[in-house]
């Protein structure tokens, strides 16, 4: 095993999140970050069969902050972005401290933005 090996097996021991770089031209970092993020903890939801009977999954603020780096505040500004890229929907139930998003199985526009950052 070569060093690289062994370097890609640490990062895979801490977590990683998929980062598209063509919606990083499109969209940015954060929100690409944030939108990557919470895309994987809906695949975790989904499969463990935890959605709500309507799509959605709950994370908090600190949950995601511990994932992303990302203050509460640096998150609700690139989650009311994604909001109006028609990417997610986010709803507070309940006056919980828990939020919970919806990620839209729009391919479609996903490919759009994919498409425009590469550009």
């Amino acid at each position: 095993m070569s060093a690289y090996d062994e370097i890609i097996e640490q990062f895979e021991i801490g977590g990683y999140i998929i980062i598209n770089k063509n919606l990083i031209r499109r969209i940015g970092l954060r929100s690409t970050l944030i939108y990557s993020e919470l895309l994987s903890r809906y695949h975790y939801f989904k499969n463990r069969g935890e959605l709500t009977p309507d799509g959605y999954f709950f994370n908090t603020i600190e949950s995601l902050g511990k994932a992303t780096c990302l203050t509460g505040r640096q998150q609700r500004i690139e989650i009311k972005k994604l909001q109006e890229l028609g990417l997610l929907k986010q709803d507070n139930r309940n006056g919980s401290t828990r939020r919970y998003f919806w990620i839209s199985d729009d391919v479609g526009l996903i490919t759009k933005l994919i498409e425009e950052g590469g550009l």
